[in-house]
């Protein structure tokens, strides 16, 4: 089998230094997005999860924000994007 290599997987969670009380709704985790870069920095290859279309959107654009080097390295996906974009197809 071609590619089969044994690979560590390992699940990580990035937690706040400190808990505070917070509306859970529109709640994104911005403050975060230090930390999660810092994390995805140490990874080879990392895969980030969010609870929405819109949160992916957001985190999309603040994780390109604080690393503008990372455009064209990172990509979003949710069940949103049209099925080309989702299947890398570059046909029109």
């Amino acid at each position: 089998m071609h590619g089969a290599l044994p690979k560590a997987l390992i699940v990580d969670t990035v937690i706040p230094d400190t808990i505070e009380r917070f509306p859970w709704g529109d709640h994104m985790g911005m403050r975060q997005v230090a930390a999660v870069a810092d994390a995805i920095d140490d990874a080879q290859t990392s895969l980030v999860f969010t609870n929405t279309r819109s949160q992916c959107e957001v985190w999309y654009q603040a994780l390109l924000k604080a690393r503008p080097e990372w455009a064209g390295l990172i990509a979003l996906h949710h069940g949103s994007l049209d099925q080309e974009v989702r299947d890398g197809s570059n046909a029109v």
